[in-house]
């Protein structure tokens, strides 16, 4: 017999054009709307808004070991956990390969480090077997910055990338902001 889907089509393709296959996470173009939005929204209401970016440290050396399998098996794992960590007004994006980015609404940068804080242990606590092969400890390397009246989503962008990659250069496995 004929298969239907319970989502009407419109849905399903509004899902494929926005959420990233791999992680289920929004994809980059998404991220791009959204935080034009989320500036606008902030700045009118005199809200707070924080963004965090950040990166899986030594994801081209687990890739190299293990295979792009396993590097994919460890986004789809890091999608589950950042999905299950941030709240219902969060929004949590795949920014490109193992880059990934947090939309904080109403939350001070204080907020925001310390949820990123609490998502670095998660994330390093979860257990990763991939083929049986445990593939050790994960870790993130994150910048987070918040809004202030008169920048732009390039200039937020910018700073939570140039944090990001201090924290790379602090030693990994750290929030800069």
């Amino acid at each position: 017999g004929v298969q239907t889907c319970a989502l009407p089509i419109y849905e399903r393709l509004d899902s494929l054009i926005v959420k990233d296959e791999l992680t289920g996470l929004y994809n980059r173009r998404h991220f791009n709307s959204e935080i034009e939005n989320e500036i606008k929204f902030a700045s009118r209401n005199e809200l707070p808004l924080s963004i965090s970016m950040f990166d899986i440290d030594y994801f081209k050396k687990l890739n190299d070991v293990y295979g792009h399998q396993a590097g994919d098996y460890v986004l789809r794992e890091l999608g589950n956990v950042v999905s299950g960590h941030v709240r219902s007004s969060d929004i949590a994006f795949r920014y490109g390969g193992e880059e990934f980015a947090i939309l904080y609404r109403d939350t001070e940068r204080t907020k925001a480090v310390g949820s990123m804080s609490k998502l670095s242990r998660r994330i390093a606590n979860t257990k990763l077997i991939f083929e049986n092969k445990n593939l050790g400890k994960i870790t993130i390397s994150t910048g987070v910055v918040e809004y202030v009246k008169g920048y732009d989503s390039e200039d937020l962008i910018k700073k939570a990338d140039v944090l990001m990659y201090d924290s790379k250069k602090q030693g990994r496995s750290r929030v800069s902001w």
